[in-house]
């Protein structure tokens, strides 16, 4: 470059070149007008060198770029991650409270919009969480109350049916259903007049009376149409069903059946009416003879005949009055049996003969009784009286007479007595003889029925005999006589009480 520059300027000629390396240079002197030496100087770089260059500066452009690029892309996967993640966790936490899990939460934390999102999500899910857990305490609450109501309107012994405003029936309880003899699928939603009939005491239709919602309380009593059974008594009490406004929600009727309240009541006036004829009939017959007695002298003999009627009517109205004490007493729970020793030989022929001497023909009586009895512990009076009305309805019920054999022994290796009276009248089927042990118990009941007596025989029998540890047995068939023993413990019960029968 030196020597150029001295030849140039030396020699003041054309231009000058040379290449110096990879440069081309070329130099011109230039006149000047102070005459200073003055050269133009020009230098090329080759393409190479310049596309070298540029292919550089763009190698370092793009990888600054690209690096700038690429932490462009680091920080936002680094920053959509974590909101992602947030977000994910509220997507997850939404689609758990959506399936009912309304413990989870999103538990966000950042302090970003996304973070500040899951603080009002966390804070509206434990909203909802005390929200669900209130109303599930409370349904809780409902369902048992619920469950209570059912159960004690199932349990009800009185029939009882709901209707609404429209008079559809609603609820309608199990007792309903016995008594109507209709079930609950069929019931409900049907108006309760298609299915309860009422009818007055004057033969009136009541049904339309249910539809309607009552404006007070009222109850009556009157005939319930069963579709099998016929007129059913009933007594009927309405309230209304106040719902939230003003207006009825409805209505509740309870029907009650009163078919044993009447029964109860036809037994009553059924046993006055017997207690009436029994005590009618021996004080007739002692008013007579007394007042025959009393009017006009009267022979010794007749007297003393007249004499033993008085006395064997008193006898009569005596074990009239006897049993009722007993069954007085005994349904109280106030009887006491006294034990004693007991020579049951004797008794038996004590009783027989008895009625050996109140019987006539066709009647007879016999008796046969085990050698060598031992004594027992009973109460002489009240097994003597169940002796007496087994041989008592033996002679009712054997119209054709025929012979009465009252029979005692020791059965089952000498642990039980049993004393047995049989006959050869009418007989019982099963479901007479059973029903015979029931109270007030008669075939007939009116005055002029053919046998006498209160209906309490039997069950007179079995109270005694259960109240010594006993139990009674009986044998019977229709139009071939019948059978009953009692069976009696050979033990000594000291303080043995009689209670009433259930």
């Amino acid at each position: 470059m030196r020597s150029l520059a001295t030849q140039v300027l030396s020699g003041g000629g054309p231009v000058t070149s040379a290449t110096v390396q990879s440069h081309f240079v070329a130099g011109q002197s230039v006149a000047a007008t102070n005459n200073q030496p003055v050269m133009a100087f020009l230098s090329s770089t080759p393409t190479t060198v310049v596309d070298q260059t540029q292919n550089d500066l763009f190698r370092t452009l793009f990888i600054i770029a690209l690096g700038g690029t690429l932490l462009a892309l680091l920080l936002a996967s680094l920053v959509g991650d974590r909101v992602g993640s947030d977000l994910r966790r509220l997507t997850t936490a939404a689609e758990s409270i959506r399936r009912g899990d309304v413990d989870v939460r999103a538990r966000v934390s950042s302090e970003d919009e996304v973070g500040r999102l899951g603080a009002a999500f966390d804070s509206m899910a434990a909203s909802i969480d005390e929200k669900a857990s209130a109303l599930q305490t409370a349904a809780q609450d409902e369902s048992r109350l619920r469950g209570r109501l059912e159960a004690v309107v199932a349990g009800m012994g009185e029939a009882l049916v709901a209707v609404d405003s429209a008079g559809r029936i609603t609820d309608f309880n199990q007792a309903a259903e016995e008594l109507v003899l209709v079930s609950d699928n069929l019931a409900r939603g049907r108006p309760v007049d298609e299915v309860i009939t009422l009818v007055g005491e004057d033969g009136a239709d009541l049904s339309p009376h249910l539809r309607q919602p009552p404006a007070q309380r009222w109850s009556t009593q009157c005939w319930l149409q069963q579709r099998e059974l016929g007129l059913v008594p009933v007594a009927v009490s309405a309230g209304a069903l106040r719902g939230q406004g003003p207006e009825d929600a409805g209505a509740v009727f309870v029907l009650r059946d009163l078919r044993r309240e009447h029964e109860v009541e036809r037994m009553k006036t059924e046993f006055l009416s017997r207690v009436g004829h029994e005590l009618r009939t021996p004080l007739t017959g002692i008013m007579g003879f007394s007042d025959l007695m009393a009017r006009k002298t009267v022979p010794p003999n007749q007297a003393r005949v007249w004499h033993g009627e008085i006395l064997e009517q008193s006898k009569r109205l005596l074990r009239v009055v006897e049993r009722l004490e007993f069954f007085a007493s005994a349904g109280a729970g106030r009887l006491r049996l006294r034990p004693d020793w007991v020579d049951i030989r004797l008794l038996v022929d004590e009783i027989v003969s008895v009625w050996e001497t109140r019987l006539q023909e066709p009647w007879l009586i016999g008796r046969r009784v085990e050698r060598d009895l031992d004594p027992m512990v009973a109460d002489r009076r009240w097994v003597r009286l169940a002796i007496d009305e087994l041989i008592d309805n033996a002679v009712k019920f054997s119209p054709d007479g025929g012979e009465i054999v009252v029979m005692a022994r020791a059965v089952r290796g000498g642990r039980v007595l049993e004393i047995s009276v049989s006959d050869h009248g009418k007989g019982m089927s099963e479901q007479e003889a059973t029903a015979a042990f029931g109270e007030f118990v008669q075939g007939d009941s009116s005055d002029t029925r053919l046998y006498g007596g209160l209906g309490l025989g039997l069950s007179l029998v079995q109270r005694v005999v259960e109240g010594h540890g006993g139990s009674v047995a009986w044998e019977s068939y229709p139009g071939r006589g019948s059978k009953f023993s009692l069976l009696l413990p050979i033990t000594a019960r000291q303080d043995t009480r009689v209670g009433a029968s259930d």
